[in-house]
């Protein structure tokens, strides 16, 4: 198998990207760049230069139709990756990914079947602060629970890691993956159309706090790499919510990928 460059990958994910961008307007379905996706089109006009994902964010609602309505293979070369869909997949969110690709994810039982970019849900969460705060010591238990049981050992860990991956899986020996995430689903998706004003990214986010649900209402154009693409108009809340000061980039030491996978042309 033929390795894929860094470079290549993006290049491929920017396809993804177009692709699913073709189908959400097509079907009316809105969808905006997030998380370090949205802050590179904000501060760098494309990838953070250390960072090689595409994340972007819906509403449950439009996530349960794109879910439900991506194509099979959509242009010849996409497909859809997530638990309602695919019969290896233990993940609360979905993935659209190049056929023509394989991954290898070191330390994960996860096998995503190749170069993609993250299609995330957005929830409706308590107003409440002590609600939120509450329910999000829960969901993030239970995340962590699901993640961690789908961990191998690894010659990339550590020693006492891979001793503690062994330890967790045995200690949770006949807890499944594919049972908890449909109830992890339910529990996440459990305030959506009662009210609330705050909605967060539930099934993986680990930063920040709720942003406003209004932030869905208007859309904008964003230039990323060299293509526009879709962005909440008042992404200031929401990347100010999740990263505090997202325009001053951190220190060198912390410009590193968080990503750990090999790419390959089939």
């Amino acid at each position: 198998m033929k390795t894929i460059s860094i470079e290549e990958r993006k290049k491929i994910q920017m396809d993804i990207l177009s692709a699913v961008d073709k189908f959400c307007c097509d079907n009316n379905i809105n969808y905006s760049l997030a998380a370090g996706t949205l802050i590179g089109a904000v501060r760098h006009g494309g990838f953070i230069p250390w960072d090689d994902d595409i994340d972007i964010y819906m509403l449950r609602d439009d996530y349960n139709v794109f879910e439900k309505k991506f194509p099979n293979c959509y242009q010849n070369y996409y497909k859809i990756w997530s638990f309602h869909r695919s019969n290896d997949c233990y993940i609360p969110f979905a993935k659209v990914y190049d056929n023509r690709t394989l991954i290898k994810e070191r330390g994960s039982k996860s096998k995503t079947p190749g170069v993609f970019i993250d299609i995330f849900p957005v929830d409706e969460v308590p107003d409440e602060k002590k609600e939120w705060e509450q329910f999000n010591k829960k969901r993030l238990k239970q995340t962590h629970h699901i993640f961690r049981l789908q961990l191998k050992t690894s010659s990339d860990y550590s020693f006492i890691k891979n001793i503690g991956i062994i330890l967790y899986r045995t200690f949770y020996f006949f807890s499944s993956p594919k049972r908890l995430v449909p109830k992890f689903i339910n529990f996440i998706s459990q305030h959506n159309g009662k009210g609330f004003y705050r909605v967060y990214e539930n099934s993986m986010g680990f930063y920040g706090g709720p942003f406003l649900r209004s932030t869905f209402e208007e859309f904008i154009d964003i230039t990323f790499e060299d293509r526009k693409y879709k962005c909440f108009k008042n992404y200031h809340d929401y990347l100010s919510k999740a990263y505090g000061d997202y325009m001053t980039p951190p220190p060198p030491e912390q410009q590193v990928s968080n990503h750990s996978f090999d790419a390959y042309w089939k």
